[in-house]
């Protein structure tokens, strides 16, 4: 969401495709315009899955420390 409320979403394949697979979410940020009125200033962000819970969570477990493979 832009410092004047409007809200809009982007597609993380998108990012990647423009910035490439190595950015962070911070850079990526800095990186983005409002769609409606160009502005730089996110105020507001929200990461979201689209699909199912069970897909997300599948997607989650990348076996980090502690974790099983």
């Amino acid at each position: 969401m832009c410092g004047r409320g409007h809200a809009d979403s982007v597609w993380l394949r998108d990012i990647i495709k423009v910035l490439g697979d190595a950015v962070t979410v911070g850079f990526a940020i800095d990186k983005m315009r409002c769609s409606r009125c160009r502005s730089k200033n996110v105020k507001e962000y929200r990461i979201t899955y689209p699909g199912g819970s069970a897909d997300a969570m599948r997607s989650a477990s990348q076996g980090g420390p502690g974790r099983r493979k």
